[in-house]
């Protein structure tokens, strides 16, 4: 496997060298490569990172991909597919509305967007299908200011590790996500800023994350246990989802005891500086079977009790993706509506999403903000200030809004 892999890099580093020898100027990208399709570190000079997300299970397709391709140092975009078709029935149009959230979860992230529309069987445009990408041009544009350049603030960190992918994977650059998109939806439908990251992001940067999870994990490599352990030691939190974890860092879990987190119990156990929780059964594929609150409302106990101060908390919804981003320096609150049945497989066509609100955004910072404002309607929202919260109230969501604080 690996040597085929190999081959794919060197086969892509040829294209590209010799391509510039006579094009200097011209910029390429390889389809998913240094994706969540690869998920290692960007060892070829492209130029940009792209791929196409589910055409029907679009928001948690792209929710996966937007959060692991943010942290690999290179501008990046990602394609919708602009139709969707139940099983066994034609292609249909997806609405405005449909694909602009979709374009929401991409933005929120800091990415770019695209949109794949059919042309005629002679090559030609099909004019009918320009209105709707209009509408969704003109969404995108709005919300480039406040999106472009996006870059996560450090909250909650999802392992994607390269070394146990590898390992389990059935093809050189398949596929299969089970043991971890569960948990990623889990966290993010709990209204955690979360970023999905492998061994080469985190290596010598952990402290920068209030906490860690590890989710269903078979293999890692000893060093990269020492380094999470040192992290631990140091003052840093370790979350520990499924049997395979449990077992990998059963040195820190020695002097665990049980504790009650989200209506479940847990395994908790200071070590040294840091703290250390478990939740030793399986996770992800149940949750991606049936979505259980209690489940949901479990996994954020575990993340509560291990990461107590978040830097935004929001509520008012249960349908609400939360981004804590650094937009030109300035700490920007992305907020994507999803509300609705965005996963049906056998309903993929969407004609329009209900608003939600209010939201209650509370963010902690030491000082006083001179002001905020929910972007792109540039809509001043009033606020409060006390004991180092910030609180606003956001009156109305209906795709995506930006709090941006000043």
């Amino acid at each position: 496997m690996q040597f085929n892999r190999q081959a794919f890099r060197d086969y892509l580093l040829h294209y590209i060298t010799e391509v510039r020898k006579t094009n200097p100027g011209m910029q390429l990208c390889s389809n998913w490569a240094f994706t969540d399709h690869m998920p290692e570190p960007v060892s070829i000079p492209v130029d940009w990172i792209s791929g196409d997300f589910s055409p029907s299970d679009s928001v948690d397709s792209a929710r996966f991909s937007a959060r692991y391709i943010a942290g690999q140092g290179k501008p990046w975009d990602l394609m919708a597919w602009s139709f969707a078709a139940p099983p066994n029935t034609p292609w249909q149009p997806k609405s405005a509305p449909q694909l602009m959230r979709e374009a929401a979860v991409v933005l929120a992230l800091g990415g770019g967007f695209q949109a794949y529309i059919t042309q005629n069987r002679d090559g030609s445009v099909d004019l009918g299908k320009i209105p709707v990408m209009g509408e969704v041009g003109k969404f995108v544009r709005a919300r480039q200011p406040y999106c472009q350049g996006a870059v996560q603030v450090p909250q909650v960190a999802l392992l994607y590790s390269t070394y146990d992918h590898y390992r389990r994977a059935g093809g050189l650059f398949s596929r299969d996500l089970g043991s971890m998109s569960g948990t990623l939806e889990a966290l993010v439908e709990g209204r955690h800023s979360v970023s999905i990251v492998g061994e080469h992001t985190l290596k010598g940067k952990m402290g920068a994350y209030p906490l860690i999870v590890v989710p269903e994990t078979q293999e890692l490599e000893p060093a990269f246990i020492g380094e999470l352990t040192a992290y631990v030691r140091g003052g840093g939190s370790l979350l520990l989802v499924g049997p395979g974890p449990a077992r990998l860092f059963a040195e820190l879990l020695a002097g665990a005891a049980e504790r009650q987190a989200g209506g479940g119990a847990v395994a908790y156990a200071r070590v040294g500086k840091g703290a250390v929780a478990s939740m030793p059964g399986a996770f992800s594929q149940a949750y991606l079977a049936n979505q259980s609150a209690e489940a949901r409302s479990k996994l954020s106990g575990a993340v509560g009790l291990l990461f107590q101060r978040p830097l935004v908390e929001v509520s008012g919804s249960d349908s609400v993706d939360v981004v804590v981003t650094r937009v030109k320096r300035k700490l920007s609150v992305q907020l994507v509506n999803s509300s609705g049945p965005h996963r049906s497989i056998e309903h993929p066509i969407i004609a329009s999403i209900d608003p939600i609100g209010p939201l209650t955004v509370r963010i902690r910072r030491s000082t006083r903000p001179a002001k905020v404002t929910l972007q792109p309607d540039g809509e001043p929202l009033a606020f409060t200030h006390s004991k180092g919260i910030t609180t606003v109230t956001v009156p109305k969501l209906e795709i995506h809004g930006v709090v941006v604080v000043e």
